[in-house]
């Protein structure tokens, strides 16, 4: 069925893409951006400028009534209610796509996998441990979440862990990358779960949800398919770059250099929901990490100078290497090796095991 669809954001990342889907499906396009879009779906249109200006809002108001909002840039809730007031106008009731994040489980972590009804109050106290950057990013979506659930339209509610693929913006796997390439990668003593999903996955997930959203009436669904260890990264992305020590450090010289790890880790997102309600397949991160990192490797340019090693971290990591037996350097305690794909060492946590059911 074609609907007309109000889509915020849609310019870059998988937001462009998932506008190109939508258009390739015959749908109305209202594309809401403050930069101009490239290559728009034929017969879209574009409302340009801030979300919250009364202009834009008016000339939202002006393109009215719509059958689905995608929201993918909400990051405070009265931005939420503005458009609410927008888009509702004459009794319409749209089904509301929000883009939220992991972020919004604050740092309840891997103490079990978390389902979508563990989301923590806005203003619950957060632990040293969860990086004080994403504080106020994570109150800020739970607050949208809260706006949207309230509103009394249908809704779905996408909950993404760190989004990944060709033309990511944050380029964040140049961390893993740049270090990899040093032949060691820093860690905490123990744990280190970690859960990406695919930008390629997410125009389709986008398409499902304004195909079969309308019959739903209050879906949250974490976008995650299941974590990898650090092992387990570091192995994958060290495919034919060598070996790679995996270091373990005390908690006190990891915190030293945690504020400089660009990832929330060990908070591990349940699966069953998007099972539930969704059929588009998410790809494992085995199977997409190395093409990101192809990616990457053919436009060093981009990254070279993002998310460099500190000289704290280099530091930590001779000081590290020079504790290490010469005897135990590949097997002892605090030590992985990651080649070519294949783990030698410990394997925290046991990487092949329990949570790949997720």
């Amino acid at each position: 069925m074609r609907r007309r669809i109000l889509f915020l954001g849609g310019t870059r990342f998988f937001g462009r893409e998932a506008v190109r889907r939508l258009g390739r499906e015959g749908h109305d396009l209202v594309v809401l951006s403050r930069r101009p879009p490239s290559d728009m779906p034929s017969g879209a249109r574009w409302i340009e400028g801030e979300r919250e200006s009364g202009r834009t809002l008016a000339a939202v108001r002006a393109l009215a009534p719509y059958d689905v909002v995608v929201d993918n840039i909400a990051y405070r809730p009265e931005q939420v209610e503005l458009l609410l007031d927008a888009v509702c106008r004459g009794g319409t009731r749209p089904l509301y796509v929000l883009t939220s994040s992991s972020a919004v489980y604050l740092d309840r972590f891997v103490q079990g996998p978390l389902d979508e009804g563990q989301r923590p109050p806005c203003d619950l106290s957060v632990s040293a441990a969860f990086p004080a950057e994403v504080v106020p990013y994570a109150r800020g979506k739970i607050r949208c979440e809260e706006v949207v659930e309230a509103s009394g339209l249908p809704y779905v509610l996408l909950r993404l862990p760190f989004v990944t693929g060709a033309g990511d913006f944050a380029l964040r796997l140049a961390y893993f990358l740049h270090r990899l390439e040093r032949g060691f990668l820093l860690a905490p003593p123990t744990g280190g779960w970690l859960q990406q999903v695919y930008a390629a996955d997410l125009p389709a997930v986008f398409a499902e949800a304004v195909r079969r959203g309308g019959d739903w009436e209050a879906v949250t669904v974490n976008v995650a398919p299941p974590p990898l260890t650090l092992e387990e990264l570091a192995a994958l992305l060290a495919v034919g770059r060598g070996a790679c020590r995996l270091c373990r450090l005390p908690m006190p010289q990891w915190r030293q250099v945690a504020a400089e790890f660009p990832y929330i880790y060990d908070q591990v997102l349940r699966g069953d929901a998007y099972r539930q309600w969704f059929t588009t397949r998410l790809t494992p991160m085995a199977e997409f990490l190395p093409l990101v990192a192809a990616w990457y490797r053919t436009r060093p340019e981009l990254w070279r100078e993002k998310y460099l090693p500190s000289q704290k971290e280099l530091r930590l990591y001779a000081q590290w290497r020079g504790q290490q037996a010469v005897p135990s350097a590949t097997q002892g305690a605090g030590c992985c090796v990651c080649k070519g794909g294949v783990l030698g060492g410990n394997r925290t946590n046991g990487c092949s095991g329990g949570l790949q059911a997720l």
